[in-house]
């Protein structure tokens, strides 16, 4: 069965094409019961007949059963067919011989599309997090962009999507969703504008679109201005050491968001190394559009405009040196690691995540060589699986190695543990720049094999269990683990 238009609130106003796939009448996932479907002909409705799963019913329009072609199951293989999850007696996962490269690579580019949406409160298009319940969350939605229209070359969908959250952006932060109609949007978060500022550098990279570069760039100075004073949540820059800090306990602000009773299960109070990653990455970002804008000025022979790119430039390069410097502060010699936070009282929070792999990932790293290569040995022996990356160390007392049981259980696990496949693009793209020299050690088969065989066939889950066989999880079609794929296609064969 597939299905072109999703229609369950709050997602109203968001339609796509070729959703999701889903092969025969019922799929599983370990340990949990069959799904099953029934169809109904006359309003193309979908309901599962298990509680387990979601308790939705999901309104859609029939459409071409194999919109991704022919289902790689079907291609010859010298495999012994093995049920999901069903391990060959050692407790390794199956290793399925991708019959098709080009054939994959083909599934893994028509599933990208299927996460661009149009959004019709913002006439623009949007980027769908996951399937079959995931909205378009906006962290999700620009760490997805590079994969799904840039290395794909759809420029203009990149360009609204950039320019729609500009419009959104109040008091430095952007919101946690593109607004529904007749809605206000929320700005729960500390990150989202920082991940607009990366990915808007990654545009203009792509595409030398100055003229563009001239529109945003107020919004880039907006945003610097309101994290330097200080705005929702406790969030501002500390002004002793010019890290990004927030303090507000009853919420979650970073990727790692999971609450349990209103409580965030991973806090992460005050400053955190992704987010500092990324508040310098933005700096030097400013700092060169400052410089790019200003030679502009001087062609133009517009003085004024000059004097004041020139102010901005002295002020991030301040700014830069100063957080430059400050960063040292993250690094943990005891375990040759990063810290994960510092808290609003100093204390540092030694739990070995992969939140530095992701700050070592960036377009400008600040950083030592020596430190990160440390962590990026340590990350490769403590968080790499064969699907991503781990959430948290197994060593550490907090590891949940299995997604399952009632929601308060797998809330408790999301960030505890659990493999997020997303995570390997960050750990290609740092491996590769502090150890270039030498390959990557990441074995796609496995990954790949799940693409073919598993779930959502032609798609990547959104998360699997810390534990081997590390059984798939959650949403079971996710924009940025596809995104980063597509990716870094060419880094893994």
């Amino acid at each position: 069965v597939g299905w072109s238009k999703f229609a369950e609130q709050p997602l109203t106003d968001t339609t796509f094409a070729e959703a999701i796939t889903i092969e025969g009448d019922r799929f599983c996932q370990e340990g949990l019961p069959w799904l099953n479907f029934n169809n109904n002909a006359n309003n193309g409705s979908l309901k599962s007949s298990s509680s387990h799963y979601s308790q939705r019913t999901l309104a859609c329009d029939p459409v071409d059963p194999h919109p991704l072609g022919k289902p790689l199951r079907d291609h010859p293989s010298n495999d012994k067919p093995l049920k999901d999850g069903q391990t060959n007696g050692d407790r390794t996962p199956r290793d399925h011989a991708v019959d098709s490269i080009v054939t994959l690579r083909c599934n893994l580019l028509r599933t990208g599309e299927q996460f661009i949406s149009h959004r019709l409160s913002v006439s623009g298009p949007t980027i769908m997090a996951g399937y079959p319940w995931l909205g378009d969350w906006s962290r999700n939605t620009l760490i997805a962009l590079p994969g799904l229209a840039l290395t794909t070359k759809r420029f203009g969908i990149a360009r609204q999507i950039l320019q729609s959250f500009a419009q959104h952006c109040t008091q430095g932060l952007m919101p946690d969703a593109l607004p529904a109609r007749e809605h206000q949007p929320s700005y729960n978060n500390l990150d989202v504008s920082l991940w607009w500022i990366e990915t808007l550098g990654l545009y203009l990279k792509a595409t030398q679109d100055w003229r563009f570069l001239e529109e945003q760039y107020p919004t880039v100075q907006k945003i610097y201005k309101a994290l330097t004073v200080g705005t929702l949540h406790n969030i501002r820059v500390d002004a002793v050491d010019g890290l990004l800090t927030w303090n507000s306990p009853d919420i979650a602000l970073t990727w790692m968001d999971a609450a349990v009773d209103g409580k965030p299960v991973t806090p992460r109070l005050g400053k955190a190394i992704e987010i500092n990653a990324l508040w310098y990455s933005s700096l030097c970002w400013a700092r060169q559009w400052a410089e790019q804008l200003q030679i502009a000025a001087m062609e133009q022979g517009n003085e004024e405009k000059v004097k004041t790119f020139t102010r901005q430039i002295q002020r991030y390069e301040q700014h830069i040196d100063h957080v430059r410097d400050s960063l040292k502060i993250f690094w943990n010699p005891q375990r040759g690691y990063f810290y994960d936070t510092i808290g609003p009282d100093d204390s540092p929070d030694a739990s070995i995540r992969p939140n530095g792999i992701i700050a070592l990932s960036l377009s400008h790293c600040g950083f030592s060589e020596n430190h990160a290569k440390q962590a990026l040995n340590l990350a490769h022996d403590r968080l790499l699986t064969p699907y991503g990356l781990r959430s948290l160390d197994p060593a550490n007392a907090d590891y949940k190695g299995h997604y399952a049981g009632n929601m308060t259980y797998r809330d408790r696990a999301y960030h505890q543990g659990t493999v997020w496949s997303w995570l390997i693009g960050p750990f290609i793209r740092a491996w590769k720049r502090f150890h270039g020299d030498l390959a990557v050690p990441f074995n796609a088969v496995s990954l790949l094999s799940h693409v073919e065989h598993q779930v959502c066939m032609g798609s990547v889950s959104e998360i699997f269990d810390g534990d081997a066989p590390h059984f798939p999880q959650g949403a079971v079609s996710q924009a940025w683990s596809v995104a980063e794929l597509i990716r870094h296609w060419d880094d893994l064969f």
